[in-house]
């Protein structure tokens, strides 16, 4: 069920909620209406509860995968960060040879 559809499903829920909870004050009900009323507004009640935690259960499902996804980008970006700077230790040392090489040939000048 998508969310939009929760969502109207359960504000017609609270709708229906309310409707009885004014109906149940009503003198003119028998003792076997109001028991009537009182059970569709405790099935009401749990249908709602089932929706909710539906919902809560789907967005834990979704943040998991969303955690899942962000902990395999952030090892994709360790590694790549790690040949960046293998990369950079190379060039580091090719500079400081270079430059050693600069003086020598200086000297020898």
């Amino acid at each position: 069920m998508a969310a939009s559809d929760i969502d109207k499903t359960l504000e017609e829920i609270r709708k229906a909620q309310a409707d009885m909870a004014g109906e149940m004050d009503n003198t003119q009900l028998n003792t076997e209406e109001q028991r009537g009323l009182e059970r569709a507004s405790l099935n009401l009640r749990n249908l709602e509860r089932s929706l909710v935690k539906s919902i809560e259960n789907e967005l834990l499902e979704s943040l998991k995968k969303e955690v899942s996804t962000l902990s395999v980008v952030i090892a994709e970006m360790k590694k790549s960060s790690e040949k960046l700077f293998k990369v950079t230790e190379i060039l580091d040392h090719v500079v400081k040879i270079t430059g050693q090489l600069i003086d020598i040939l200086a000297m020898v000048k």
